[in-house]
């Protein structure tokens, strides 16, 4: 955030999802088609209760022009968002680890699971 503003959201059992926006601090900030897409898309699904359900929706790619992830398969069926998914990082705070997936999400593609300090 500009000039270290800064907002603290407390951990509840309520899932929490952001599309490159700030939603905590009021700052000035321009919110672009693609995070509007996301957040509505994101509004229309289950609340996850689970890692599955929460990778599930990070992989979702059902809204065609704006989708959730975006890689070839989402550019090749209208992504017209000029971005791209780099990877997905599942951090699991029970287990304490840290889980790097390559490629969509819903893949289970994993390159990489480290065991975090408890």
């Amino acid at each position: 955030a500009p000039d270290g503003v800064y907002a603290v959201r407390p951990a509840s059992a309520a899932a929490f999802f952001h599309a490159n926006e700030y939603e905590t601090l009021s700052v000035p900030q321009t919110i672009g088609n693609s995070s509007t897409h996301r957040r509505a898309r994101v509004a229309q699904l289950s609340s996850p209760t689970s890692s599955k359900q929460m990778l599930d929706i990070l992989g979702d790619q059902a809204d065609a022009k704006f989708p959730i992830f975006h890689d070839a398969v989402s550019h090749a069926a209208g992504d017209a968002s000029g971005s791209w998914t780099l990877a997905t990082v599942l951090f699991d705070v029970r287990a304490a680890t840290m889980t790097v997936f390559e490629a969509n999400p819903r893949e289970r593609r994993v390159v990489a699971l480290e065991k975090l300090p408890a």
